[in-house]
């Protein structure tokens, strides 16, 4: 679990082909990463829980990046890695 205020970066390394790396928290969040394929393009979302739920952010990953995360109104937020 990823406890933060503000914003904070975080290092995925390159996995083998493309992949999904799945973030999720209790709270609203934004995401925000670089387009794979090589792209010179960034993606960014804001995300916020569902009734009763998680808010759940995927981002494809396929080589090592630098993924951003935010907390609106700069208050803190627990992001955690999840497996699905």
């Amino acid at each position: 679990m990823l406890t933060f205020t503000g914003s904070c970066r975080l290092g995925v390394p390159a996995p083998d082909g493309l992949r999904s790396l799945i973030l999720r928290s209790r709270g609203p969040f934004t995401v925000s990463a670089p387009a794979p394929g090589g792209a010179d393009v960034t993606v960014s979302d804001e995300v916020t829980p569902t009734d009763g739920g998680d808010a759940v952010a995927k981002v494809a990953v396929d080589r090592a990046t630098t993924v951003t995360l935010g907390c609106p109104g700069g208050v803190g937020c627990a992001v955690t890695v999840a497996r699905s």
